[in-house]
């Protein structure tokens, strides 16, 4: 049977790959006005290489943030089935873990469905969600 899931506090908030996705930005802007680097391109192959490197950079920034996300949904997840919390969200979650053979880890979309369910119950109410309705 496979051991529990370390959890570290190591992890990529929100602003750490916002800052990274800016500061690698300018980075790319700033290479891409020495002209010395690309002496045998036209002006419109430098732009269009310098798109592609900006389109890169933002596809590698959203996997980070999925990635981040995703990493937090498992550490609360462990977290609450360790703790055994009272709430009804940790509940399901250990009724998962009791289903789920050991030797795989739980798909993230069977956590999001979970998280889900009882976000929908607790804000059922909320003025917020009266409000959206109107």
């Amino acid at each position: 049977m496979a051991k529990r899931v370390s959890i570290s506090n190591e992890y990529l908030d929100l602003e750490y790959i916002a800052n990274y996705k800016n500061d690698l930005e300018k980075a790319i802007n700033l290479y891409f006005q020495d002209f010395r680097h690309f002496h045998l391109m036209t002006i419109d192959e430098l732009m269009k290489l310098k798109k592609e490197r900006l389109k890169e950079l933002e596809i590698n920034a959203i996997f980070m943030i999925l990635s981040s996300i995703e990493a937090w949904i498992r550490v609360d997840y462990e977290y609450r089935v360790r703790k055994k919390l009272k709430d009804d969200l940790t509940r399901k979650l250990r009724d998962i873990d009791k289903q789920v053979d050991k030797t795989y880890k739980i798909s993230i979309e069977k956590l999001c469905d979970e998280y889900k369910l009882i976000s929908k119950k607790l804000f059922s109410n909320s003025p917020s969600q009266t409000l959206c309705k109107a």
